[in-house]
């Protein structure tokens, strides 16, 4: 009889404590919001290019990455993460990685674009990549399921709005700045959660990615091939890891 009482005590603290938790998550979040959406006119977002070079650590979105290897990222943003302390995510790491699934073999650019975003991953330092715990997965569905219906999202882009959301709240437990072209998602999500902090930017003008040119990214320069350059000079800009 006491041991069945034992585990009753038991049974409703694990519940207790869940509830608890969710509770937190839904005041927070508020998701019985009903207003809709819109994005905030450029004046009133914050910039990259108008951001101190120094500052907090930043929290990398994959499309610095992806900009950054396509030689599509503006000088500002070269020059803010070779001055910032520069944290990635295991959100960001999946998205790269996808790539290694969905290219197809058969086409000739597969093999150099999978090089050079082998080369990113194997540069990420361990003790600089953030995986997000359960509080930020359950804190994230609630997030994402609110923005696809305040900003009445198309249910396809729901893995993509999920990662969106990890990655800013990533951002938000840590106080670090989510540094990230995607303008519009992330707009929504500080007006949803304005206790987080995010650096826009938008890609560079001439968006053609200039043969040979040597796109300096940590301790590599990958050139539009994917191969391996010299190691980087004194003074030269470089993605701080």
């Amino acid at each position: 009889m006491a041991r069945d009482s034992s585990a009753r005590r038991v049974r409703c603290l694990e519940t207790s404590t869940l509830s608890f938790e969710l509770e937190a998550a839904l005041r927070r979040l508020r998701p019985q919001r009903i207003r809709r959406l819109s994005r905030r006119t450029d004046d009133r977002l914050p910039w990259v290019h108008e951001a101190p070079l120094i500052g907090t650590p930043v929290l990398l979105d994959s499309t610095v990455y992806i900009d950054t290897l396509q030689g599509r990222s503006p000088a500002s943003l070269d020059t803010l993460i070779s001055m910032r302390l520069c944290n990635h995510s295991s959100v960001c790491v999946s998205e790269l990685a996808y790539a290694f699934g969905r290219l197809s073999p058969e086409d000739s650019r597969t093999a150099p674009a999978l090089k050079a975003i082998g080369q990113v991953l194997k540069e990420f330092p361990t003790h600089r990549i953030q995986t997000p715990d359960a509080e930020t997965w359950g804190l994230a569905g609630i997030l994402s399921g609110l923005l696809a219906r305040l900003a009445a999202d198309d249910t396809r882009a729901k893995q993509r709005r999920l990662n969106d959301a990890l990655l800013y709240l990533q951002g938000t437990k840590f106080g670090w700045p989510v540094v990230t072209g995607n303008i519009e998602d992330f707009d929504l999500l500080n007006q949803l959660v304005p206790d987080g902090r995010i650096l826009l930017y938008r890609k560079a003008a001439n968006c053609r990615v200039r043969r040979n040119a040597r796109r300096r990214y940590g301790k590599l320069e990958v050139t539009e091939s994917g191969g391996r350059s010299r190691r980087r000079k004194r003074g030269t800009r470089a993605l701080k890891l």
